[in-house]
């Protein structure tokens, strides 16, 4: 089980490159919720059902750029790649993490 921030942004995105959604989800607390492309997310199952639909749509690969943040609020940088308009972007990941787990990821 990841100990750090960096060791969950690290498991994250390695779950993310690997297409896992089994393990993003597994990155996430059970009520957790993600913001992205302006819709919401809440819980296990709707984490997992959003990355697979990622995954099968967008192909998707991460490319850390950064890394910052402190206590409970962290934020990193990717450059994102995949079968999109506009691919690559850079995108800022603004998370919340509790009891080791993530409590809220916004993108």
């Amino acid at each position: 089980m990841p100990t750090t921030p960096c060791e969950i942004i690290s498991d994250l995105v390695e779950a993310m490159n690997a297409h896992d959604e089994e393990n993003v989800a597994s990155c996430f607390s059970r009520q957790a919720t993600v913001r992205d492309g302006g819709l919401e997310y809440r819980g296990s199952s709707e984490i997992r059902r959003w990355m697979q639909d990622a995954f099968d749509r967008y192909a998707l690969h991460l490319d850390v750029t950064g890394v910052s943040g402190q206590g409970k609020n962290w934020f990193f940088q990717a450059r994102v790649s995949g079968n999109f308009e506009g691919s690559p972007v850079q995108l800022e990941h603004s998370l919340t993490i509790e009891d080791g787990k993530i409590a809220n990821l916004e993108i």
